[in-house]
């Protein structure tokens, strides 16, 4: 993982940094490096896992393929129970960010085809360069870039 300093000078954004940089601008050199992937057309990796995918984006996946019929019949599966289990509860959330939770999510897949694929893709969103350095909800402030650039 390169240091912030790096990130401003050799990263994807540093031909747009280098004039905020020689200005002396910090803020605006924040302010870009913050700035989320789906205000521009940055790189497809660009993402980052989501901590909270609440339980109405499951069920649209789930109820649009009709998967729960499958699901049913695989309750006495741990994989099929689980899945029910988060499906019923309200308050239910999935932490992408938790590899075990991408894997059970992909492992769907047995029960239903394309399932654990469709509903992975619930579990990354367009980020901001501070984001794909720091995960999820990272962001760079203007002293963050005074201190990485000249050690104040």
């Amino acid at each position: 993982m390169p240091t912030l300093a790096e990130e401003i000078a050799t990263g994807p954004l540093a031909a747009s940094l280098a004039p905020l940089v020689a200005a002396g601008d910090d803020t605006a050199t924040a302010a870009l490096l913050n700035r989320r992937a789906d205000a521009f057309d940055p790189p497809a990796d660009w993402t980052v896992y989501r901590r909270a995918v609440p339980r109405g984006e499951l069920l649209e996946v789930v109820a649009g393929m009709d998967a729960i019929p499958a699901l049913k019949a695989a309750e006495s599966t741990s994989l099929g129970w689980t899945a029910l289990r988060v499906l019923e509860n309200p308050a239910s959330e999935l932490d992408f960010t938790r590899a075990g939770t991408r894997t059970l999510v992909a492992a769907l897949d047995l029960i239903v085809t394309g399932l654990g694929a469709q509903l992975s893709t619930l579990g990354v969103r367009p980020a901001s360069r501070a984001e794909v350095l720091g995960g999820e909800g990272a962001t760079v402030s203007a002293d963050d870039v005074a201190k990485a650039l000249r050690g104040s």
